[in-house]
């Protein structure tokens, strides 16, 4: 998922544009109390941005934070355009990214052992006793000013609404298509499973993982115990209730939604190979295909000097992996075209492609320490979808930015001796599966019936409710689409490997706040755990 550089010098975060009118929940009162012993840093450098702001555009205390990083960012255009731009100049286009870093200007102590350091730029230096503290001031930081992006994001997470057309790219018009797009409707035993699995996969940390999920919930409620829900967020529909660790989980479904839902165009694939062929013949249209597609390119520029062989496949259970791969012929499927062209099937949102990033190495640095910069280009949003928090304490020592809602952890930043960063994977980590639709009777099945043939049974579709808008199930995933196939009818699932897989990530992440990335080779095998591209 990312790029890791030791002691890093530089990192940076270039965040995309919705617009909503504010309202202006009660302030707290201000803490006059003095911040507390600044934190120990071996970074030379350490600078980022997070346009427009870390602030909430919809009152309250970090208002005056929502749109204050976005013009000095954009300077940044002119020098560099100029071939002008220096060390020196850094400054006056980064902010200062230290930990404990920043002119704080107001102190909360939302409860005993947790203190929150508000700095000039809006950012929140939460410091705790223990982890559950600092996981619980995490929360109630994420509250303060972002809860209308935490809101969307369980809401979306649980009806699994951004994959079945919700427009991943647009939080807010997702909302607003929840009403016309069907739903996956996760259940919160769904959510436990896959939170159990991880538990016990994380050893001794599991208990603690779960610890901090509930501590931050605890920190969301907690703040919404002592301030009115945002008006705003009720006059679109957003009831408020209180959170629960399944709720941090959802939010995850949303980050998997929009980043860990690579491939799965089949349909739409194969409807583009019967357009060539009807235009230039088969053999053709195969060649077309071909060059069209996304191989691997031999002339591209690598980012690893030697090579492997991707993807690999076992043509037998258990088997060696091989380059090779025998399709069965009676396991593939070419849905008929229709009037329109292609059949009617939710497409995959889009994933973000574009991020770069510069590692140089301590040997080749001036400086004699190693340089990484970060530029994930997830673009701008107002209110700002990301959030960027530092945190200490309970063994946190990590500052960076997180998806508000997502957990008691930065996801994309720095502790004392390392950094990371994300770039985009782009794995096909999603297939399109045709279901022959079959009735139990043993009649006719059509377009509507709600039965498919597996391990040579009629076996009924599933789903969590009675909501008209709630997709049915196979044993494969949420059924997205119904066609024909030499004239029979079909449903068309979407079966992604990364499904009730969310909750691993929290491992990854607990590791990189809580300091274990030792050594570089540490970091493959934590990353390893993030069901993602």
């Amino acid at each position: 998922m990312g790029k890791l550089g030791h002691a890093a010098g530089v990192w940076l975060v270039a965040a995309a544009v919705v617009l909503l009118a504010g309202c202006t929940p009660a302030p707290l009162p201000i803490d006059p109390a003095t911040r507390g012993t600044a934190i120990a840093d071996p970074a030379l450098v350490a600078m980022d941005i997070l346009p427009p702001g870390n602030g909430s555009p919809f009152g309250g205390f970090t208002s005056s934070f929502a749109d204050d990083q976005r013009e000095k960012y954009d300077r940044l255009d002119d020098p560099v355009a100029d071939v002008t731009l220096t060390d020196a100049d850094l400054p006056n286009f980064f902010d200062d990214a230290h930990l404990g870093g920043g002119t704080i200007i107001r102190v909360d102590r939302p409860r005993a052992g947790v203190r929150i350091e508000w700095d000039s730029h809006g950012v929140p230096h939460v410091y705790g006793e223990t982890a559950a503290d600092v996981a619980f001031g995490a929360g109630w930081s994420v509250a303060e000013a972002r809860i209308l992006v935490a809101e969307l994001g369980r809401i979306l997470g649980r009806a699994g609404a951004i994959e079945m057309g919700g427009n991943g790219g647009d939080l807010i018009a997702a909302i607003g298509r929840l009403g016309t797009v069907t739903h996956i409707n996760y259940t919160d035993p769904e959510l436990e499973q896959n939170l159990s699995e991880t538990v016990a996969a994380a050893g001794a940390d599991g208990p603690k993982i779960v610890t901090a999920l509930d501590s931050f919930a605890a920190g969301i409620n907690g703040w919404l115990d002592v301030n009115p829900f945002p008006q705003q967020l009720a006059s679109i529909g957003l009831p408020w209730r209180r959170w629960s660790r399944d709720d941090v989980l959802a939010v995850g479904i949303v980050v998997d939604d929009i980043f860990g839902a690579g491939g799965g165009d089949e349909v739409g694939n194969a409807a583009a190979w019967q357009q060539l062929a009807q235009q230039f013949g088969a053999a053709t249209a195969t060649t077309i295909y071909d060059q069209l597609r996304l191989p691997d390119d031999p002339s591209a520029t690598p980012n690893i000097n030697g090579r492997f062989d991707y993807p690999q496949f076992a043509t037998t259970s258990g088997g060696s992996p091989s380059v090779s791969n025998v399709v069965d012929a009676a396991a593939v499927a070419m849905p008929d075209p229709v009037a329109s062209g292609a059949p009617t099937v939710v497409t995959p949102t889009e994933t973000p492609t574009a991020s770069n990033y510069l590692a140089v190495s301590a040997a080749r640095s001036k400086s004699g320490h190693p340089i990484l910069v970060g530029g994930p280009q997830s673009s701008y949003f107002s209110p700002e979808l990301l959030f960027e928090m530092d945190l200490h304490g309970g063994g946190y020592n990590a500052r960076g930015i997180t998806f508000p809602g997502l957990g008691p952890w930065v996801v994309i930043g720095r502790s004392k001796s390392y950094a990371w960063t994300a770039t985009a994977g782009g794995s096909d980590v999603s297939d399109e599966r045709v279901e022959r639709l079959c009735e139990s009777n043993g009649s006719a099945p059509t377009l509507e019936s709600t039965h498919y043939e597996f391990d040579g049974q009629c076996v009924a579709m599933t789903r969590p409710d009675r909501d008209l808008m709630t997709a049915w199930r196979t044993v494969h995933g949420p059924v997205v689409g119904r066609t024909t196939v030499a004239g029979a009818p079909v449903a068309i699932t979407r079966e992604r490997m990364s499904r009730f897989q969310t909750a691993q990530a929290a491992r990854a992440f607990w590791s990189l706040n809580q300091g274990t990335v030792v050594e570089a080779s540490d970091f493959a095998p934590t990353m390893s755990s993030i069901p993602m591209s």
